[in-house]
């Protein structure tokens, strides 16, 4: 009696990592387990069937991760420059405007804020974000981010460090910003005296004690 061969379950694999092919480890699992799976049943001499089954799945993992890697990708960098521009946004807003304290910054004293908003124009005058840079990304909840931001006048370059909150825009799936802390070093010309603390302003580790 002739015994139907069976489909390898490593083929099978593969077309589970075809279907998870949106996250590229599911879609590199798949691609490895089709490959072992073609050698499998090469090697079974017709006890094992899957094949075609384990070539359509490498070929899904390899089309649909990589289309999917590339949209991670951009979503990414959109994402990345989407905080960029809100802590740019925030450090102008406290540096050379009117300031919101709830428009930016995690639930604060809105007093000691603006107190600290009057102090840093009186020490540096006006000043505006030049450049931002994220320098530390810790995962967690919530997420956490570090940056790095030139403020200048035409008379002053100083640089901040800010910390933000990061949260997400359930309409757009685009992240948001909420600042914890900011510090503001020295200007250049002062930088030699390193009795000049700097300008530092941050948030209760819990905002709602």
């Amino acid at each position: 009696m002739h015994t139907r061969p069976r489909i390898d379950p490593l083929a099978c694999v593969a077309l589970a990592g075809a279907a998870l092919a949106c996250c590229p480890a599911a879609a590199i699992g798949g691609l490895i387990a089709g490959v072992i799976s073609l050698a499998r049943v090469r090697a079974s001499h017709g006890a094992l069937a899957g094949r075609g089954l384990a070539i359509g799945s490498m070929i899904a993992c390899v089309v649909l991760g990589t289309i999917s890697w590339r949209a991670g990708t951009r979503f990414q960098g959109a994402g990345q420059t989407v905080m960029s521009a809100q802590v740019r946004q925030a450090v102008d807003q406290l540096l050379a405007s009117e300031l919101d304290p709830s428009a930016w910054w995690i639930q604060s004293d809105p007093r000691a804020l603006l107190d600290f908003q009057r102090d840093v124009r009186q020490r540096l005058g006006p000043l505006s974000a030049a450049g931002v840079t994220q320098v530390e990304l810790t995962a967690g909840y919530p997420a956490r981010a570090q940056y790095r931001v030139l403020v200048e006048s035409p008379h002053v370059q100083a640089f901040a460090s800010v910390e933000v909150d990061i949260g997400s825009d359930f309409q757009s799936l685009l992240p948001t910003v909420r600042l914890r802390s900011i510090s503001i070093a020295p200007p250049d010309e002062d930088s030699s005296d390193n009795s000049v603390p700097p300008l530092t302003f941050s948030v209760p580790s819990d905002p709602g004690s």
